[in-house]
């Protein structure tokens, strides 16, 4: 969600180019769930929008429910699980792959929890001036860690040094978009998504890059 439906309308399209091209560029099939990390953004930009002409009542129940439901589901149930999975496609090194698998299964009990409440009718979309707020009953303080390990330390596991980065970054901006939000700041969640997939499609063109080098050297002992 991000200030208003338009604007998380906007940041769906120019996320979306993004996309087409990070998924365009990408070499190795190791990392095709990260590579498509913008193209889910596109998508829960677009039934944030939905969610949100719903709520101020410019879009019927039909539609607005099942946005509601699918946005809820990408950012509590999905990302939990998906982003470790993502990391440990790419990654060669075992001792990490266990690790992040130790993550993922924590990832799993987090997207469990969530998808629980979520079963339950537990979530509620609420509209704000620059916003959509979500309320839930009360959890456990090991919860929110979990998610927070999840989706933004994984990737400190990880032998790629662009995803240590991204991860490191991530985390603080959370941080500081979560608190400003907490003051009734408007909400820029759809940029910061959007900055993210800028910054995956520049990782992928350098590793497309270099692993095509690597198949190519692989190629030419082979062919000696």
């Amino acid at each position: 969600m991000c200030l208003s439906p338009e604007v998380d309308l906007a940041a769906a399209v120019v996320t979306g180019f993004i996309a087409i091209d990070t998924i365009r560029r990408n070499r190795n099939p190791d990392a095709t769930m990260l590579v498509l990390i913008p193209a889910i953004f596109v998508v829960h930009n677009l039934s944030s929008a939905l969610m949100w002409w719903g709520l101020l009542g410019k879009l019927g129940s039909g539609i607005a429910h099942p946005a509601t439901i699918l946005y809820e589901f990408i950012a509590f149930v999905l990302w939990p699980a998906y982003i470790p999975l993502a990391i440990r496609r790419m990654e060669t090194q075992p001792v990490r792959r266990m690790l992040i698998l130790v993550v993922w299964l924590l990832g799993l009990v987090n997207s469990s929890w969530h998808m629980w409440r979520l079963v339950r009718g537990d979530i509620t979309a609420i509209a704000e001036p620059h916003c959509v707020a979500f309320t839930f009953p009360a959890e456990p303080v090991l919860v929110g860690i979990l998610y927070i390990v999840a989706t933004c330390a994984v990737t400190l596991l990880s032998s790629h040094r662009e995803l240590v980065i991204w991860g490191v970054v991530n985390a603080v901006a959370v941080g500081l978009i979560s608190l400003w939000a907490s003051y009734g700041m408007p909400s820029i969640w759809c940029w910061w998504a959007a900055l993210t997939s800028v910054y995956l499609n520049w990782f992928i063109r350098g590793h497309a890059r270099q692993f095509q080098n690597q198949r190519h050297s692989i190629v030419g002992i082979d062919s000696d």
